[in-house]
C-alpha cells in the first residue's frame, strides 16, 4: 500500500506542508509506504493546449509534448493506492501551481483513461481567513467522478489559522493524523462509498459516457489512438466491433 502527498505550497515547512506530513505519518503508522511530491521542487510547465493544433498529442500518443517532470510525477501517482492533495487556500481557491498540476498537466489523457480510478483521495488545506474547508473538500472532485472507473474520497481537512502555526494546534494535528489512518484503512478494506457523488455518477453513466465512448471509438485510429489502446488493454472498454459498456 502506497500513499503519496502532492503539496502545492510555496513553503516547504509551512502550515499546509506540516498538515500533509501529519496525514502521511498517520498513514505510515497504519502500514503504508509514503512519499511526498513538493511541486516547487520540480520543473512543471503550463499546458500548451495542443489538442486541435497539432497531430501528435497526449490523446493520440499517450505522451505529453512538454519535456518536464510531469511524466515522472504522473507515474508516481499511477502506481499509488492513495493520494493526499494539499494546498494553501488563496482567495477560496487552490494555489496556481496546484491547479496547473492536477487540473491541466495531469491532463485529459488521465481523465479519459481513468488512470487514477480506483484510488483513494483526501484533501487538505490551510488559510488565514475563510475557504480552506471548501478547497480541501473540492480539490479531488474531478478524480472521484471517473468516466470509466471512479475514485473514492476518504475525507478532508480545512483549517483557518489566522496568524497561528498549525503545529501549535494539537487538536488539528490529531485530526490530520487520524485522516491518514482513515485513508490507509479505507485502502485496506477497499471501502466503496456507494452513495458518494451519486448524482454526478448517474449523469456520467446516463449521458456523458456515451459521448466520451463515441469520440473514442470514432477516432481510435487518430486523435484518440492512445486513449483507445490504453482502455482496451486494461479491459476498461471493449475492442471496436465488440462494443460493450465500460464499468464505473
Amino acid at each position: 500500500m502506497k500513499i503519496v502527498a502532492v503539496v502545492g505550497s510555496p513553503t516547504n515547512n509551512g502550515n499546509t506542508s506540516k498538515l500533509a506530513r501529519e496525514v502521511l505519518r498517520g498513514a505510515q503508522n497504519s502500514g503504508a509506504e509514503i512519499e511526498e511530491i513538493f511541486l516547487t521542487d520540480h520543473k512543471i510547465q503550463y499546458c500548451r493546449g495542443c489538442l486541435g493544433k497539432i497531430k501528435n498529442t497526449c490523446m493520440s500518443t499517450g505522451k505529453c509534448n512538454i519535456d518536464d517532470d510531469v511524466k515522472e510525477l504522473k507515474q508516481i501517482l499511477y502506481s499509488s493506492d492513495g493520494i493526499v492533495l494539499a494546498t494553501p487556500c488563496y482567495a477560496r481557491m487552490p494555489t496556481a501551481m496546484m491547479k496547473n498540476f492536477i487540473s491541466d498537466r495531469i491532463g485529459m489523457f488521465t481523465a479519459y483513461t481513468s488512470s487514477l480510478g480506483g484510488k483513494y483521495f483526501v484533501g487538505v488545506s490551510c488559510c488565514g481567513g475563510i475557504g480552506a474547508n471548501k478547497v480541501a473538500k473540492d480539490i479531488a472532485k474531478d478524480f472521484i467522478m471517473g468516466f470509466h472507473q471512479r475514485g473514492y474520497f476518504s475525507g478532508h481537512l480545512g483549517v483557518a489559522l489566522g496568524y497561528d502555526k498549525v503545529d501549535t494546534k494539537p487538536e488539528v494535528m490529531l485530526k490530520a493524523y487520524n485522516l491518514g489512518v482513515k485513508l490507509a484503512n479505507d485502502i485496506k478494506k477497499k471501502r466503496k462509498y456507494p452513495f458518494q457523488n451519486l448524482i454526478g455518477r448517474l449523469m456520467i453513466i446516463l449521458f456523458v459516457k456515451k459521448i466520451i465512448l463515441k469520440n473514442i471509438y470514432n477516432n481510435r485510429d487518430g486523435d484518440m489512438k492512445a486513449v483507445y489502446e490504453n482502455l482496451t488493454s486494461r479491459g476498461m472498454i471493449k475492442p471496436a466491433g465488440n462494443k460493450g459498456p465500460s464499468t464505473c
